[in-house]
């Protein structure tokens, strides 16, 4: 009877023990610096999270994607609550992306919600010294004096009336130009070249020059793709340039359009269940006198939307948080009077992205610019789900 009794008992410590299972999970970290979507300080931040339990052991990765499919570290068996990035691992102006998860014994947990951080930009020191700026004008590629009314905006500011025209003695720094009204009788300004905004250097003459094309017509043509076939249906988008257009359908043509620079803004509509993942050759493109010019507007189907984007700002090169007046404009529409920063958004649509500032940032400040551009698409072309907009100011 002993014996039976034994046997019995140890029947059911086998059960019990199958039922048990599994050691139950661990409850994931919590991450608490820096903060997600902030701007570090250096180049070897040190990264911090919380406690699970006592005697704990934990494992950090740090990637330049969302998807960590491109780990810069991965360390395991950390005792602390805290990793200081090692020198030579991250590079200036980067968004990096980190998670952690924790280990005892035989037990796990899963991955904390992962968090992102700006790495900073070296900024240089200011010029010094004078230099020369030269404005000039052509149309239709042969140069053009006469009547024009435009501003540079830059360490000094500048206008003028009317080309050529020189400015001495101008305190060295980047300029941007912009032009007002007027020109050669019936032209119409295509660009500013080099480019609008230029930096001078101690000494040197830095030139702009106004271009402007005669009041020449042709055809603008707007075409639609789905996984790189030809397509046709509604879509909805408009034109900006020296004419305003705007269209329903594709393939559309809108026959002598006046020359100048024109934007393609998509709007909505295009293939069932497809997104817009790009507009070829460029969403602004130069229609020259006599030119035709096509816009491709590429749909790809079946993509899912599950994009992040996160908009931060700076001062002077260090993380800043507070109230900023701005927009985003994407796939959907434009989002309407977000008022701070960090500020992150969570499952948007493929597309193209814009931001624009409104008004706000640090007091006594100016926004310089907004890295790594206003408009950027999402997925990268590496596939990245997350992009980053980040207001730059300077006191």
């Amino acid at each position: 009877m002993r014996k039976y009794a034994i046997v019995l008992l140890v029947g059911m410590l086998a059960l019990l023990g199958s039922a048990c299972g599994e050691p139950a999970l661990l409850p994931a970290p919590v991450l608490e610096a820096p903060a997600n979507g902030s701007t570090v300080t250096s180049l070897t931040p040190v990264l911090t999270w919380s406690a699970i339990t006592s005697g704990a052991s934990y494992r950090l990765q740090l990637a330049s994607d969302a998807n960590f499919s491109n780990l810069v570290i991965d360390q395991e068996n950390l005792a602390g609550l805290s990793y200081s990035v090692p020198a030579h691992k991250l590079t200036e102006g980067q968004t990096y992306y980190w998670r952690v998860s924790a280990s005892k014994g035989n037990r796990d947990s899963s991955w904390s919600t992962y968090w992102s951080f700006l790495t900073p930009t070296t900024q240089p020191p200011p010029p010094s010294g004078t230099s020369e700026i030269t404005v000039r004008a052509t149309v239709d590629g042969a140069l053009w004096t006469g009547s024009v009314s435009y501003g540079l905006s830059g360490p000094e500011s500048l206008s003028g009336s009317s080309v050529a025209q020189t400015f001495s003695n101008v305190p060295v720094g980047t300029y941007n130009m912009t032009y007002y009204s007027g020109g050669p009788s019936g032209a119409t300004l295509a660009s500013i070249t080099p480019q609008p905004a230029q930096t001078t250097v101690a000494g040197n003459t830095t030139t702009f020059t106004l271009n402007f094309n005669s009041q020449g017509t042709g055809d603008i043509r707007v075409e639609a793709t789905l996984d790189g076939a030809s397509w046709q249906g509604s879509v909805r988008y408009t034109l900006h340039g020296p004419t305003s257009l705007s269209g329903s359908s594709v393939s559309e043509l809108f026959e002598e359009a006046d020359s100048g620079t024109y934007t393609l803004i998509y709007q909505s509509g295009g293939p069932s269940g497809a997104t817009l993942v790009s507009i070829t050759p460029e969403p602004t493109q130069t229609k020259v006198p006599g030119s035709d010019t096509t816009f491709y507007l590429n749909f790809v189907a079946g993509s899912k939307d599950r994009n992040t984007i996160m908009v931060g700002a700076s001062l002077d090169g260090l993380s800043w948080t507070g109230t900023i007046h701005y927009q985003i404009n994407g796939p959907s529409g434009r989002l309407n009077d977000l008022f701070s920063v960090p500020g992150n958004y969570y499952n948007m649509p493929n597309g193209m992205y814009t931001v624009d500032y409104i008004s706000g940032g640090p007091a006594g400040a100016t926004l310089t610019s907004i890295t790594p551009s206003s408009l950027q698409w999402v997925p990268t072309q590496s596939g990245a789900r997350a992009i980053s907009f980040t207001f730059r100011f300077r006191s």
